[in-house]
């Protein structure tokens, strides 16, 4: 059912840090009681677990920029220092055929900056972390990597859900080195993915289908359409052996334990689920630190979450953060956080 890749970090290779991280979460929250059970299908805010979301005025872009100027300053660098900006949009860009790398670094003044977009759905920011990391070893002298994540969602379904959980806009940046120092380390990648059934979550609109044939109003909107029931179940199945696929990737990149990790973090998809996922990884379980009160914000609420356990437990300590894209893959990172150099 799986295919699990694996990045390890065992040689004199540079560390890759996070210099600097950034959040653009367009406020105030707004509740989501009041939306409640007007999808079919959805499940109950109590299953959940999730109490808000955000909806932006503005397209993902400029959710990006945002995001990047607060990463930016949080890091200490100016325009000049950024080597590489990396844009891995959640879902879609604001006119779908955005680079939108191209527009980070134009706004931004990011003069010597090369350019590069990821569409990999929830996973891309993970991904690009590990391109990240083979840019600065080969290019250290170009400059820092700045990786920005957006996601606005809510345009694209019915009352912030298509089913499954409760969608938000918002965006991530972060600003990666190789220059030594403390803070949080990117340590492996890994990524599994599906054989099968792996393009049952979807937007209509595309290629596939010629112009005439489309319906606006429908085919721009996110839906899961498995062809059959047989291809949910293994869907189902196929997950839980993707995400555990991941987990034992990156664990076997540094040769850790499940008693080695302090925190796990997965996306705002449902306080239940991933007591499913670590089916196979038990020591896992209670150290779940996702904080399922947010809507899903594509990749953004995974580092929302990292980020919110070391501002509020800075210790030297191992973490994963892991996610699925769509349903083709899981993918996830480990990273460490060092309080000194």
């Amino acid at each position: 059912m799986s295919n699990a890749i694996g990045t390890m970090t065992k040689t004199s290779t540079p560390i890759t840090r996070l210099r600097g991280l950034g959040f653009c979460l367009p406020g105030p929250e707004v509740p989501l009681a009041p939306f409640a059970g007007k999808c079919t299908g959805s499940r109950s805010l109590n299953d959940l677990g999730q109490e808000f979301t955000y909806v932006a005025d503005v397209d993902s872009t400029e959710l990006a920029i945002t995001a990047a100027e607060a990463a930016l300053k949080q890091a200490g660098c100016v325009p000049l220092d950024i080597g590489l900006v990396i844009t891995a949009p959640t879902l879609l860009t604001p006119h779908g055929l955005d680079i939108p790398a191209v527009a980070v670094r134009a706004r931004m003044g990011l003069k010597r900056a090369e350019t590069l977009n990821l569409s990999q759905g929830c996973i891309g920011v993970f991904a690009a972390l590990r391109l990240a990391r083979l840019f600065l070893n080969d290019a250290q002298s170009k400059g820092d990597v700045l990786i920005v994540s957006a996601c606005r969602a809510t345009t694209l379904v019915d009352n912030f859900n298509h089913g499954g959980f409760y969608w938000g806009d918002g965006a991530v940046a972060m600003v990666v080195t190789n220059e030594p120092g403390s803070g949080l380390h990117f340590m492996a990648y890994a990524e599994s993915s599906a054989e099968e059934h792996y393009g049952a979550m979807r937007i209509p609109y595309g290629d596939a289908r010629s112009y005439s044939a489309v319906d606006s109003a429908e085919d721009l909107r996110i839906r899961v359409d498995f062809h059959d029931q047989r291809a949910q179940a293994d869907y189902i199945t196929g997950e839980q052996t993707r995400c555990a696929a991941v987990i034992d990737s990156l664990l076997d990149s540094h040769n850790l334990t499940e008693d080695d990790v302090s925190a796990i973090f997965f996306p705002s998809v449902g306080r239940k689920r991933p007591r499913m996922l670590l089916s196979g990884h038990a020591g896992l379980r209670d150290k779940v630190a996702s904080d399922f009160r947010y809507a899903h914000m594509g990749g953004v609420d995974v580092f929302l979450f990292l980020h919110h356990a070391i501002e509020n437990n800075p210790k030297d300590a191992w973490y994963l953060a892991l996610s699925p894209a769509f349903t083709a893959q899981w993918g996830g990172v480990l990273m460490r956080n060092m309080t000194s150099d």
